[in-house]
């Protein structure tokens, strides 16, 4: 069961079932009434599709539900849980595809750590208003992984699964160092184009724009590393690739966030990972001025949202 039917979640269980796996979708009111009228649509250059998957209210979760696959943003998952917390089956493992890290001590204290297993996910995806998902490129990658021993059976077993869908799911020998990885190109990126407020092509015309980024992935690099995860040779080649691509469009989803004036994962991303520079004396200068710009994007939504009700 995916819980919520998003850009994240609506793309990859849409996947799943083309592929023809048995999967639902756990989705509100006004998300139910867009995929009863228009079905769930999936723009992409690898292929549009379009289907009306099994989706359901809170009170219709199957009882039998074994996994339940968490893919709403960061601000949305306090509520979220308080809402599933007495409805997921005892035995029902959860399998988080959040950005960052910071979930992970959240989840495991409210279903214990032996039933939160390891995902992430790398997409360039957005729903629209009138609810379709929009891929704009080709990353569809979607990984998850035992976080400790008694969990690989669980992981084999879901791998045996839908480990033959058609964007290649991946079973991590290592999930928590892939994540780590994931996070430190993630927290640079969604800093410095927020940051820029441009793509990295546009950055990288900008003098130093290049230093700016590379400077980035190394604060945040230093923090992942002292946390005994350095990122590895070929995702540090990767990462340096994609930051100095001049011909790169690419925008973080918080950007794309902000130029709608919508919630953003600031302290989840940004403020989590400069918490732990400083607990480790990293310094991060770049990474502070990003967190400082997008906390003031959120205040400023705010005294515009609290204006609009005085009116």
């Amino acid at each position: 069961m995916f819980v919520g039917a998003g850009a994240v979640g609506g793309y990859f269980g849409g996947r799943l079932v083309q592929s023809g796996h048995d999967v639902s979708f756990l989705v509100r009111a006004n998300r139910a009434g867009q995929i009863e009228r228009d079905g769930l649509r999936i723009s992409s250059p690898l292929g549009d599709y379009r289907t009306t998957p099994q989706f359901h209210l809170l009170d219709g979760i199957d009882p039998d539900t074994d996994v339940a696959i968490f893919s709403c943003k960061a601000y949305d998952l306090g509520r979220v849980v308080d809402e599933l917390t007495d409805r997921l089956p005892a035995g029902c493992l959860i399998l988080p595809l959040l950005n960052g890290l910071k979930h992970y001590q959240f989840l495991d204290g409210v279903f214990g750590a032996e039933r939160v297993l390891g995902g992430l996910c790398h997409i360039g995806a957005t729903l629209t208003d009138d609810g379709e998902i929009l891929h704009s490129n080709t990353l569809q990658f979607f990984a998850y992984g035992p976080r400790s021993e008694g969990q690989r059976q669980a992981c084999s077993a879901l791998d045996a699964d839908i480990g033959r869908a058609s964007f290649s799911p991946k079973l991590s020998s290592d999930i928590m160092w892939d994540a780590w990885e994931k996070y430190a190109m993630l927290a640079a990126y969604a800093g410095v184009t927020c940051l820029m407020n441009g793509a990295i092509g546009e950055i990288l015309a900008l003098p130093g724009g290049l230093d700016i980024l590379l400077e980035a992935f190394d604060e945040t690099s230093r923090v992942a590393a002292l946390s005994g995860y350095a990122p590895r040779a070929r995702f540090r080649d990767e990462t340096i690739a994609t930051f100095s691509d001049v011909r790169s469009r690419g925008t973080s989803s918080m950007l794309r966030d902000m130029r709608k004036g919508r919630r953003v994962e600031a302290d989840h991303i940004l403020g989590d990972m400069v918490h732990r520079a400083a607990a480790m004396s990293v310094r991060a200068p770049i990474l502070r001025a990003a967190y400082a710009a997008v906390k003031r994007y959120e205040l400023a939504a705010r005294e515009t949202a609290a204006a609009t009700c005085n009116r």
